[in-house]
């Protein structure tokens, strides 16, 4: 059976595509960010100046700050491409997706019968 999808709620799905990049975001930097850390320590030297600190200290601050820029980012642009969706969807059609209904199997579990006080 194909359906149509006719409207896309915005704000719901703007949150969600953030949320979801804000996670996968942290999955991919937080791991980055340790393996820069350890090879920068081995490979970089120290020569202890302003330099080092500074770019510690960005380091650190783009860990934090890079998933909550690209959940933000990612809320506006999905809350773009909806607000585009929904106004040339019902001009050309909307995304047709195919479904299938699963009856779900009535499973008969066994009652409890004992009385519990």
């Amino acid at each position: 059976m194909k359906k149509r999808i006719k409207k896309i709620g915005v704000l719901q799905t703007s949150l969600i595509s953030a949320i979801i990049t804000f996670c996968l975001t942290l999955v991919i930097i937080i791991p980055i960010a340790l393996i820069m850390g350890v090879t920068g320590g081995i490979f970089g030297g120290s020569s202890g100046d302003f330099s080092d600190t500074m770019g510690v200290a960005l380091g650190g601050l783009l860990t934090i700050f890079l998933p909550v820029i690209y959940g933000i980012s990612a809320f506006l642009m999905t809350a773009l491409w909806c607000w585009i969706y929904n106004l040339i969807a019902p001009k050309i059609g909307g995304i047709e997706i195919e479904v299938e209904i699963i009856e779900e199997p009535n499973i008969n579990y066994p009652q409890n019968t004992q009385n519990v006080e």
